[in-house]
């Protein structure tokens, strides 16, 4: 049965590819088959969460419109304190407005967040979406 490639690589992926492997053997190798892709975004989303924003939220709502401060946009800004109700819909918004923003490939991404059980200092979240890939 042939193999199904859904996606390629993404550009810096295949940069770090180049840096950590062998050369691509041919173009398949830089298509990714259905398990490719979720480990792909998979990776983007654990750069993505774990990248803090440099910015202040003030200054993310001045610069959100403007096609300039792309890169300074990146990664999800210091969130604090998340002891209301407000503030953690608040946190919650903007890490979907990040997903959807910096990782497209992620279709209407929904996000959830639960405390953790065993510490008061940890977080959870719940990430749902549909993979969008080639072929659709």
């Amino acid at each position: 049965m042939q193999q199904k490639f859904l996606a390629t690589q993404p550009l810096f992926e295949r940069f770090f590819m180049n840096d950590h492997e062998e050369e691509p053997t041919n173009e398949i190798d830089i298509y990714l088959d259905e398990n490719g892709l979720k480990e792909s975004i998979q990776r983007e989303l654990y750069l993505l969460l774990n990248t803090r924003c440099c910015l202040n939220s003030q200054e993310i709502a001045l610069y959100e419109t403007s096609e300039y401060a792309f890169p300074l946009l990146y990664g999800i800004k210091d969130f604090g304190t998340l002891d209301n109700p407000k503030a953690v819909q608040d946190f919650v918004a903007h890490i979907r407005k990040a997903i959807t923003r910096f990782e497209p490939r992620i279709h209407k991404p929904q996000v959830s967040l639960f405390k953790g059980k065993s510490n008061d200092r940890e977080l959870h979240l719940k990430i749902d979406g549909l993979i969008k890939s080639h072929e659709g």
